[in-house]
């Protein structure tokens, strides 16, 4: 008779952490949970870790077949800002057809410690594309010129995007963030966590803007996406989509009076709804299946999106090993954000490790719920019976064999 499984649940957030027991004990009704990590060398042997990534044994993980683990050891190559577009270039490289060729925004990472040598970091970068488009702008009016949006690469929650179309822009963005003093500089940053010195962000990517973004009651949004990566390595999307919506109205950058307007009403860009605040419709979270928009077009978007997970996802696992390292007991729950624009193009933003699930809000909290019992079946279940057990809600999208394991 196999041992019970006892399964770790030590997670923070107490929004998530009562959906994760209830799913796995609807699955697997004698699993054992307990929230504090046994004494080492105590630990039972079939023995589930589903906790916050710091606390995951992973020396343990590494050496016990049995144990089973809610994340990966390494996977910048795919979550870190500056990481996600070389992963992809290494792909399209040798897969000059694959949607990911169209997928990611053009992106240009450097490195920047001070303001002043804004200039030697995009050389060094190679930043020809980002200085050829700012040059073509200075003689544009503003609702003709091609737009970039600047993300600081290390920092989340959507913080320190600007949006910027000419190169003294760029250079007035970090001139702003430089402290004026030692003194300042050691008290930098202030609550919201804007105006932090260029030294402590020092990764950036300039991408290009989707400034025609498709709208919906004249809002922008985003598509949050939910994927489930199983093993070395099965990839799963879950279809229940969530759509985040900006606090504001979208007005086109380019029909703002100068840029300095354009990033004091960022809310009609920015759909990160952690960043609204007082601004928070409550109505800013909606399901992707319930859009006013016609349905053949949204099985479109989520047959892209499973395209470009699966593509990309493919190409971390293969090309940037390094970067993305999976192991056969363990799984990883990331969230995708994704944009469509009006001509229904499918682009992705971002990847997020552990995302933040209170975005769906009370209401839609039936959502995670499904989320986390079909990661119980087609993750937890699957590799303790050994036998495929699969969710109709979680739609695998690429299977993986790789070479080791």
């Amino acid at each position: 008779m196999a041992a019970p499984i006892t399964a770790l649940v030590d997670y923070e957030d107490p929004y998530v952490r009562p959906k994760i027991v209830a799913a796995l004990r609807k699955q697997i009704p004698d699993i054992q949970i307990i929230d504090a990590a046994p004494e080492k060398g105590a630990e039972p042997e079939r023995y589930l870790q589903w906790s916050d990534y710091e606390k995951i044994d992973w020396d343990g993980l590494l050496e016990h077949k049995s144990w089973l683990a809610c994340a990966y050891i390494i996977r910048k190559a795919l979550i870190r800002k500056h990481h996600l577009p070389l992963t992809a270039t290494h792909w399209t490289t040798k897969h000059p057809t694959s949607i990911l060729t169209t997928a990611i925004p053009t992106s240009i990472h450097f490195e920047l410690d001070f303001a002043e040598f804004l200039d030697d970091a995009l050389d060094a970068a190679d930043a020809y594309d980002l200085r050829a488009s700012l040059a073509a702008n200075t003689d544009l009016p503003m609702n003709e010129r091609k737009w970039w949006i600047l993300k600081p690469g290390m920092s989340d929650r959507g913080q320190g995007l600007r949006l910027f179309s000419m190169e003294e822009e760029l250079q007035a963005i970090f001139d702003e963030w430089e402290p004026e003093s030692d003194d300042e500089a050691e008290g930098s940053g202030d609550e919201d966590g804007e105006g932090e010195m260029t030294s402590q962000l020092r990764h950036f990517v300039a991408q290009e803007y989707v400034d025609r973004p498709l709208l919906v009651g004249g809002k922008k949004f985003h598509i949050r996406t939910y994927v489930l990566a199983v093993g070395a390595l099965k990839v799963y999307v879950y279809r229940e989509m969530l759509a985040l919506f900006s606090a504001q109205s979208y007005r086109h950058p380019g029909e703002a009076e100068d840029v300095e307007e354009v990033n004091a009403e960022l809310g009609g860009h920015l759909t990160n709804t952690c960043l609204q605040g007082a601004f928070t419709d409550p109505d800013s979270v909606k399901t992707f299946w319930s859009l006013d928009l016609p349905q053949e077009k949204l099985e479109k978007v989520f047959k892209d999106i499973g395209e470009i997970v699966g593509d990309l996802f493919e190409s971390a696992a293969r090309t940037q090993r390094v970067h993305f390292q999976t192991i056969p007991n363990a799984f990883e729950i990331f969230g995708l954000d994704f944009v469509v624009d009006q001509d229904w193009k499918v682009s992705v933003l971002e990847v997020n490790a552990y995302p933040d699930f209170k975005q769906t809000g009370k209401d839609l909290g039936s959502l995670i719920e499904g989320l986390m019992e079909g990661t119980a079946k087609v993750a937890v279940e699957t590799f303790y019976t050994k036998e495929e057990v699969t969710d109709e809600r979680m739609v695998k999208v690429r299977e993986v064999e790789l070479d080791g394991w």
